[in-house]
This record gives structure tokens, sequence and C-alpha cells, in this order.
């Protein structure tokens, strides 16, 4: 059985049987293959042809020329089995390709597919469906045909395209808080598109689901610096949502893990109210402290892990005393702070409260007293 044909836009202009790129011809001819690919088994007129291949500029014979470009076509078609998808129909040409063919039709499909099921609230779904539409791209779109006058247009059309559904794709591993995948690419988006409002919520939403909050705040921080210099706008309303979320170190945000959640030794996790006394994470877990109280840091034998390059091995220590619990700072590098005051090293510690921010180096976690406890 014949391999099938597939015609590639979305990166250098190639058609392709199994394994194998057929030769296409002179470069208008690929610019004509790619043209009528674009316009989806419609009729592209002639005139248009001429002005999208030539603009301002025709040669004196470019009706003839048109006619010679689509024989030759219908040659290079020939191994592929499209000999007949090429028809002349006035006032033009039309190019209509079996199903599955064009990566681009592949591409919209795929990532229609994903839109509904993110509007259906499956992530898992709609993070498969959006990475597959992206997998159809092998660069830039188009891009041996930058001396066509209708490139330029496309190109930005399929480029916004991509756009949107990396962006959906991201959207969906921070619901499901895939930081560790989705951080990369962001930055890297972020790099080519600095003003995008939604990428920069993202970055700080990942960042704190990674345990970051302060690191999410700079970034909106410096979201917020960069719209106001160089565009001379306040961020959107999508923006200070995410803000106020981080600030309220709100669990939601933390997305819906994809895998049981690292970093706690913890005896056990508290999912609802609970009378004992217990330190919430930035991701939103409940580490209930007990009586016995925690050693916070990065080394795995500690009762509360905060995997952060900037948490001392042994940061920090919650001791429970007779009025509920207070913190000592282990001799950290980076330091221990409550509600922004130091906490000095040495065995006194500092008494916690209900609803303090306790500050682990660059993490913020925050304590929860407990019904049981008089702060």
């Amino acid at each position: 059985m014949t391999d099938p044909a597939r015609l590639l836009l979305l990166g250098p202009v190639d058609l392709r049987v199994g394994e194998t790129s057929l030769a296409l011809g002179a470069p208008r001819h690929r610019a004509l293959l790619a043209l009528l690919a674009l316009a989806s088994g419609r009729v592209k007129p002639v005139a248009a042809i001429i002005d999208e291949l030539w603009g301002d500029d025709p040669p004196s014979t470019v009706v003839n020329v048109v006619q010679v470009y689509v024989a030759s076509l219908r040659k290079v078609l020939a191994p592929a089995g499209l000999t007949a998808s090429l028809v002349t129909q006035a006032p033009g040409y039309r190019l209509m390709l079996p199903p599955g063919t064009l990566d681009v039709e592949l591409f919209d499909r795929d990532r229609a597919a994903a839109a509904r099921r993110e509007s259906r609230g499956d992530h898992d779904g709609a993070a498969t469906a959006y990475r597959a539409a992206l997998d159809q791209w092998r660069g830039t779109a188009l891009a041996d045909l930058d001396f066509a006058p209708y490139v330029a247009v496309e190109r930005r059309q399929l480029e916004e395209a991509r756009l949107a559904t990396l962006v959906g794709w991201l959207r969906c591993l921070a619901a499901l808080g895939a930081h560790d995948e989705a951080l990369p690419p962001v930055e890297k988006e972020l790099a080519a598109n600095p003003f995008h409002e939604e990428l920069w919520g993202l970055r700080a939403t990942l960042l704190y689901q990674a345990g970051r909050q302060s690191d999410a705040l700079t970034t909106l921080r410096r979201a917020r610096r960069l719209l106001a210099t160089e565009l001379g706008v306040e961020p959107g309303p999508g923006l200070l949502e995410v803000e106020r979320r981080v600030l309220a170190q709100d669990p939601e945000l933390g997305g819906r893990m994809r895998r049981p959640p690292s970093g706690s030794a913890v005896t056990h996790v508290a999912t609802g109210a609970s009378a004992a006394a217990a330190v919430v994470l930035p991701d939103g877990r409940r580490l209930v402290l007990g009586r016995r109280g925690a050693v916070v840091g990065r080394h795995p034998d500690c009762e509360i892990v905060l995997d952060h390059r900037d948490v001392s091995r042994t940061h920090a220590r919650i001791a429970a005393t007779s009025r509920g619990h207070s913190i000592e700072d282990l001799g950290s590098t980076n330091g221990t702070a409550v509600n922004g005051e130091p906490v000095l090293p040495g065995p006194e510690g500092r008494h916690l409260s209900h609803a303090d921010r306790i500050e682990i180096g660059p993490l913020i976690v925050r304590y929860e007293a407990g019904s049981d406890v008089t702060s």
C-alpha cells in the first residue's frame, strides 16, 4: 500500500510520501502550491494568484506563466497521487487535497478539539490535543517563501494561531500543576513576546506552584513595569487577578496535580478544616504539625521538605510550646522571617500566631494555629 502524501507548510514547504520529500521545482512553484493549499479547497482566481505571487511587478506574459506553473505542479503532484487534486475552474484553479494531507488542516483540527476539551474542564485531554497541534510545526511557517507578497500576512495569521495554541497548552499544564514541564516554554515564548500579559500571568502562576512565591511576585512587578514603561498601560484584569491570588496564597492556584506532590514527609495532609495546627505550603497543601513540631529544609529527612535551591538543607525548626508553636532559624543561608521580621538563630525562637506568614528563604508558607491552640 502506498504511503499517504503530506503537504507541509508549517516550516519550509515540503511534499512528502512517507519519509521521502518530492522535488517541488522552482521557488514560485512552491509558492503557488502553498497559496492554493491555503485556500482550503476554494477556487483561487488567476488575478489573485498574479497579485499574490508577483505584487506590482508581474511579467508581461504572466497569465501564460501561471498556466506553465500549474502544468508543472501537476507533474510534481503525480508521484504523490495528487494529480487530480489540482483542477482548473473558472476564474482560476482549485487544489482539493484528501483529508489529513495538509499539516495546517491537522493543526486546526487538533487545536479546535483541544479548545472543546478545555471548555469542558478536561485539562489532561486538552493538553494532549494542544500538544498534538503544536507538533505539526517544524519551524517558521512558509519559511522558504519570503519573496512572495502574500506570505507575510499568512505567516502572521498562522503564528498568531500557534501562539494562542501554545498559551492554551501552557494554561492546561498550569491547571494540572505541571510547572516543571511548563516553565521552560513560557520563558522562551516571553522572550519573543514580552508584552503578552497571559504569558506573564502563567509564569507567575507556575513559579507559585513551584513554591517560589517571591519569584512569582517579582515576575508580576516586572510585567507591570514593562507595560507601563514601554506601552504606557496598566496590567489588564487577568494579570491583576493572578497577582491577587498569589498574594492571598489561593490554594486553587496550585493546580490539580497530575501526580502525587513530592516534597513532604509530614505525618498526614489535612484536606479540610482541622483542629490541629498546620503549615500551608505555597501549592495549597495543608501539612499538620502535631505536638512534635517539624524541621523545615531542603534535605529529604526534614519533616517539611521545601525543594528549592535557596532553602538550606535544615533551614528552620517549628517547635511545639505550651502556647502553640514557635519557630527558630537553624543558621540558614537566606534567613527566616515571620510577617517580614527576621527570626534570629537561637533556641528562644519566635512565637507563631494564627495566619502568620513564614518566609523560608524566598518561599512563603502560612501558619494555622488550629482550634485546639490559643494564639
